[in-house]
């Protein structure tokens, strides 16, 4: 399945209670208050950009490119200012950041918008390499 069919099909409400219990009520409150802030074109802006950093991620994992490489970590830069922005303009700490990239190989639901197991595992060493140079 493609980024854009992942992203088309994400439902925000199933996710609700899992939110709530790892992340608190205020992380739940903030994104829906978030996404309702939007108008539809910015709904759909945020959209495209979603699409297109997660894409660009899973082509640098399956082109082989090491993590280490300055183009890949340009686009692991440009993923922690998305996350960032999720996040509510709150920076991740590099703890933060790369226990983000441990969910993304623990959890099929991330791993599977990257192309898989290997994919996720590549892109978790890129964000950890990029925390160690930027966030320690």
């Amino acid at each position: 399945m493609s980024v854009k069919e992942l992203f088309a099909a994400f439902d925000p409400n199933k996710h609700e209670r899992e939110v709530r219990q790892r992340w608190g009520d205020d992380a739940w409150e903030h994104s829906v208050a978030g996404d309702e802030s939007l108008s539809e074109s910015e709904k759909n802006a945020r959209h495209q950009h979603d699409v297109r950093i997660n894409q660009a991620l899973r082509n640098a994992a399956e082109s082989g490119i090491t993590p280490d490489t300055e183009a890949f970590q340009q686009l692991i830069a440009e993923h922690y200012l998305w996350v960032k922005d999720y996040w509510g303009g709150r920076a991740p700490t590099s703890d933060e950041y790369r226990g983000l990239a441990e969910l993304y190989v623990a959890d099929p639901r991330f791993s599977d918008v990257y192309g898989g197991q290997t994919n996720a595992k590549t892109l978790r060493t890129a964000m950890v390499l990029w925390a160690q140079s930027h966030l320690t």
